[in-house]
């Protein structure tokens, strides 16, 4: 039996099916909500921007935050958190960059 399962969730009005360890299904769907709700705020503070640039700025953004708590003397387990959810942000990206590299292509 598989220790994986595939979620969906939603980012920015979008819907991808995402796989996760089971028990992590809430942890992902919390980081899916916080990376949706910083691509919204960014649409709403700047003129029209491609996906891509959004997704660049929100994880630079993201990564500005962690790196600000982690300035502040977060304690060791949250910044583990923070790290995991940068990881999953990265590898959530890069899949993202190549459904839309694919959707340009077609």
């Amino acid at each position: 039996m598989s220790d994986e399962i595939v979620i969906k969730i939603e980012i920015d009005d979008k819907i991808y099916p995402i796989s996760c360890k089971v028990g992590e299904e809430e942890r992902v769907k919390k980081s899916a909500l916080l990376l949706s709700n910083t691509i919204k705020d960014l649409k709403l503070s700047t003129e029209t921007l491609s996906e891509n640039r959004l997704l660049v700025m929100s994880g630079l953004i993201l990564a500005d935050k962690v790196k600000t708590e982690n300035n502040n003397n977060i304690n060791v387990l949250e910044t583990k958190k923070i790290e995991e959810l940068i990881k999953w942000l990265e590898k959530s990206t890069s899949k993202l960059n190549n459904v839309a590299r694919l959707l340009d292509e077609s």
